[in-house]
């Protein structure tokens, strides 16, 4: 059985959005997030914290990253790239 993905329909804003939602309880309110803003500088999130705003995109897009994407990924664009390129996120 063959099966086909289209492309995923989220757009780079809309996950973002979803991003800083699904993480508010992390981020300083006055932070601006954009696909340059770094998890750890920009965000002010020590590793323990970074590790549950990973866990939180993955409970929120429905998917699981593995452990050597969640160590390479450092800025929201790339953690919005692993999500645009996963054909089960939601």
């Amino acid at each position: 059985m063959t099966r086909f993905y289209s492309a995923n329909a989220l757009s780079s804003d809309e996950i973002i959005r979803r991003i800083a939602e699904s993480n508010a309880h992390l981020i300083n309110k006055e932070v601006n997030i954009t696909p340059e803003t770094t998890i750890q500088a920009d965000l002010g999130l020590d590793s323990l914290d970074a590790t549950e705003f990973l866990v939180n995109v993955e409970n929120e897009f429905d998917i699981e990253l593995t452990d050597e994407e969640s160590e390479k990924v450092k800025t929201i664009a790339e953690v919005v790239e692993l999500i645009s390129k996963n054909p089960h996120a939601n």
